[in-house]
């Protein structure tokens, strides 16, 4: 008997994700100037303070917005971007999940270099319809590029 509560309680805890009917999403994507000069958070990245404020990205003691731009990605489509690096960030939408009640959303994304002649194989996430995914890593005049990208479906 314990046995089979057990296997039900992990059924239940690993509901199925259901895949739902929708075109686009709407990705503003932030180029963000990390620093270990003080200076604090940028008011213009107020929505993401609280993720800004945890590691890794609590390391930085100025992170200063340094432009956004608006990608509207079609079911199966690729938008690009130029990154202030030079280098070009690829986001494909894949799919709209439900899970657990809660819309999820399907991306991948990649980021290469200009002059390369294909994209880098990138990263598959899931995120929360109005989430955001924060990728840091790259040098900038000193400091470190962040970039987050907040996905909402349409």
């Amino acid at each position: 008997m314990k046995i089979f509560l057990n296997l039900l309680l992990l059924c239940a805890m690993a509901a199925p994700s259901v895949a739902l009917a929708g075109d686009k999403v709407s990705c503003l994507v932030r180029a963000i100037d990390g620093q270990d000069k003080p200076g604090g958070i940028d008011k213009r990245l107020t929505a993401l303070k609280k993720q800004l404020q945890k590691p890794p990205f609590s390391a930085y003691k100025s992170l200063r917005l340094l432009e956004s731009k608006t990608l509207i990605v079609a079911r199966g489509a690729t938008q690009n971007n130029k990154l202030p690096t030079g280098k070009i960030l690829r986001l494909t939408f894949k799919e709209k999940l439900l899970v657990q009640k809660k819309i999820r959303l399907r991306m991948h994304l990649s980021i290469t270099p200009p002059k390369a002649k294909g994209f880098l194989p990138g990263t598959l996430f899931t995120i929360a319809d109005g989430g955001t995914l924060l990728v840091a890593g790259d040098p900038y005049k000193g400091g470190t590029l962040v970039v987050g990208v907040t996905c909402s479906a349409k």
